[in-house]
C-alpha cells in the first residue's frame, strides 16, 4: 500500500462527488455516461498510446495473492449492479458462484481442468482493474467493449509476438482499451517468460469477458457443449441451457455487429474458446451483489492454494513472485545455479520433453538460496577434507525500523474516516493489516458501526428539524385568510424528505384566489 507508484493516486480511485459523499442510485447513470463518453472518444492512436504507455514495469515483483487483495481499493464505475462494492468483493463472488453450479452444471464434465481453470479465472479475470489505483482514467479501465477491427494491428507488440501479424479468428480481434486488454497483457507477458501457468482459456476470460459482441456466437457456443457430452449428461446440459438470460450487460449489440462477429469467429477452435468465456460472464454477471461485507463463506486457503497452482504463490511467497511488467527481459536470463550433489542425488532425473505440472512448478532459485546452497556445498567440502567447517560471523543486530503496533494506510472510504474522528483521508487498522494484507478481515466490522453511527447523526438532525416546522395554520386562521385574501398569510411546510428524513423541498400554501 506504500508503494511509490500508489502513494499519490491510490485515494482517487473511487469516484465521489465534489462533496466527498457517494453518488446516489438515481445519479449514478449520469456517472456511468459521463464515463463511456471517455471510453467512446478512444482512437486507433490513443489505444496504442495506452497499451505503450503501461507496458513497462509498475510494481516489480508482488505476490497474486496481494494483487488480488489489492482490488478492495478499487471499483467499476460503470457497473450499476455493485456500484461501490469493491472489486475484491467481486472476484469472491464470481469465485463463490463458480464453485457452487460446478456441483450441478454439465458443463463442468467437460474435462478435469475445467472447474479449476474457471475458478482461478473468476480471481484473476478483473486483475487489470488495478490500473485506477495508477491514476487511469476510469474511462480507459473499466466499461463494456465493442469490436473496431479484425485484423491484428502491426504496431500490436504484443499480439505480433504471441500470435503472429497474420493471426485470425479470436487473436485477431482488435477492440477499445480497458482492463481486459491491461490484465491480458501483463498475464500474458509473465506466461510467456516462464513465471506463471495459465492455459490459454483463463487467458481468453481476462481478455474477452467484457466484449459486447461475444454474445453474438451464444447459440454455436451451446452446440459445441452438448455436441461434446455423452448421453447421459445431454438431457441435463440441455435443461441447463433452456433458461439462460441474455449476457449484454447494457446496450445491444446491432445485427450487423453481430453478423459480422460470427462470420469472423467461425471456426471450432473459437467458438469452443468463446463458449468457456460465455459460461464464465454466466457468473461474472449473476453472483453480483452489492454489499460491503467480504463473502465468509469462501476459504481464503483454498485461494491460496488455488493460486499457488497457477501462479507459483504458495508458501514462500519471496521465492515465488510474479512480475507486473510487459517487455521482454534486455538480456537473457542467466541459467540457474548448479544444485549441490546430495540435491542431485534425490532428484529424479527429468523425462525427456515432459512439462511441469500446477503442483509441481517450481521456479528457478534465488541469490539468496543459490548462496546458502554454496555455502552449505563448501561446508560439505572442507568437512571431508578434515578440515573444521569456518565460523560465522557474529550476528549483527537487526537495522529494520519496528513496525508500530498501528499502521496507518490510504482509506478509499474518505467520508468515514472523516466521521470517525480520523485525520483527511486516513484509516487506522491494525499492524497485521500492513504485514498480511488482511483487509477483508478488519474493514468490514469497522465500516457498519461507523456507518450506523452517521445515519443515526443524520436522522437526529431531521428529527430537530422538523420539531423546529411552525404549527400548520387552524381552521379560524384559514377562515380568517379567505375573508381577507389581499391580507393572507403564507405558510411554509415541507412535502419532500431526503433518505435520511431531512425535510426538502419548501412550498407556499397561498389561498385559492391566488392561483386564478
Amino acid at each position: 500500500m506504500h508503494h511509490p507508484a500508489l502513494v499519490k493516486t491510490l485515494n482517487n480511485a473511487i469516484y465521489l462527488k465534489p462533496n466527498g459523499s457517494r453518488f446516489e442510485t438515481n445519479e449514478w447513470g449520469a456517472h456511468v455516461e459521463d464515463v463511456y463518453r471517455v471510453h467512446n472518444k478512444q482512437t486507433l492512436e490513443s489505444r496504442r498510446g495506452l497499451a505503450q504507455k503501461w507496458s513497462t514495469t509498475l510494481l516489480g515483483n508482488v505476490s497474486s495473492v496481494d494483487l488480488l487483495k489489492l482490488l478492495h481499493f478499487t471499483i467499476d464505475n460503470t457497473d450499476a449492479h455493485l456500484m461501490y462494492t469493491s472489486q475484491f468483493i467481486h472476484c469472491l463472488q464470481v469465485y463463490r458462484a463458480v464453485k457452487n453450479a460446478a456441483a450441478h452444471d454439465p458443463r463442468f464434465e467437460q474435462d478435469a481442468q475445467y472447474r479449476d481453470d474457471m475458478l482461478v479465472g473468476a480471481l484473476v479475470h478483473d486483475l487489470g482493474k488495478s490500473l485506477s489505483l495508477f491514476g487511469e482514467a476510469d474511462g480507459n479501465v473499466d466499461c463494456m467493449n465493442r469490436v473496431t477491427a479484425y485484423e491484428v494491428d502491426p504496431a500490436d507488440q504484443v499480439a505480433v509476438a504471441a500470435y503472429g501479424a497474420k493471426a485470425s479468428g479470436l487473436d485477431a480481434v482488435q477492440f477499445q482499451y480497458n482492463h481486459d486488454r491491461f490484465g491480458h497483457d501483463k498475464l500474458l507477458a509473465n506466461v510467456r517468460l516462464g513465471l506463471i501457468q495459465l492455459p490459454q482459456r483463463v487467458l481468453d476470460i481476462c481478455k474477452f469477458h467484457s466484449l459486447r459482441e461475444l454474445a453474438s456466437v451464444r447459440d454455436e457456443a451451446e452446440k459445441v457443449y452438448v455436441r461434446h457430452a455423452s448421453p447421459s449428461t445431454r438431457t441435463r446440459l440441455q435443461a441447463r441451457l433452456k433458461g439462460l438470460v441474455t449476457l449484454v450487460d447494457g446496450d445491444v449489440v446491432s445485427p450487423q455487429e453481430a453478423t459480422a462477429f460470427r462470420e469472423h469467429v467461425a471456426s471450432d477452435g473459437d467458438v469452443s474458446r468463446a463458449a468457456f468465456v460465455l459460461h464464465f460472464a454466466e457468473y461474472d454477471l449473476h453472483s453480483k451483489n452489492r454489499t460491503e461485507e467480504i463473502p465468509r463463506d469462501v476459504d481464503f486457503g483454498e485461494v491460496r492454494e488455488l493460486l499457488r497452482r497457477y501462479m507459483g504463490q504458495g508458501a514462500h511467497p519471496l521465492h515465488h513472485e510474479l512480475t507486473i511488467s510487459c517487455t521482454a527481459p534486455s538480456k537473457p536470463a542467466e541459467p540457474p545455479p548448479k544444485a549441490s550433489a546430495s540435491a542431485a542425488a534425490v532428484a529424479p532425473p527429468a523425462k525427456p520433453g515432459a512439462q511441469p505440472k500446477h503442483a509441481t512448478y517450481k521456479p528457478p532459485p534465488t541469490q539468496k538460496q543459490a548462496a546458502e546452497r554454496a555455502k552449505a556445498d563448501k561446508a560439505a567440502a572442507a568437512n571431508a577434507a578434515g578440515k573444521p567447517p569456518p565460523k560465522p560471523p557474529p550476528k549483527q543486530p537487526s537495522q529494520q525500523p519496528i513496525v508500530p503496533e498501528e499502521e496507518i494506510v490510504e482509506n478509499p472510504y474518505g467520508k468515514v474516516g472523516r466521521a470517525a474522528g480520523f485525520s483527511m483521508n486516513k484509516f487506522s487498522t491494525h499492524a497485521l493489516y500492513a504485514e498480511e494484507h488482511r483487509a477483508y478481515e478488519t474493514i468490514a466490522p469497522l465500516l457498519t458501526p461507523l456507518l450506523e453511527a452517521e445515519r443515526a447523526a443524520a436522522r437526529a438532525e431531521a428529527e430537530a428539524a422538523i420539531a423546529s416546522l411552525p404549527p400548520p395554520p387552524t381552521d379560524e386562521e384559514l377562515e380568517a385568510m379567505y375573508e381577507a385574501p389581499q391580507q393572507h398569510k403564507k405558510y411554509d411546510y415541507f412535502d419532500k424528505f431526503d433518505k435520511f428524513g431531512r425535510p426538502i423541498s419548501p412550498r407556499s400554501l397561498a389561498p385559492p384566489s391566488a392561483y386564478a
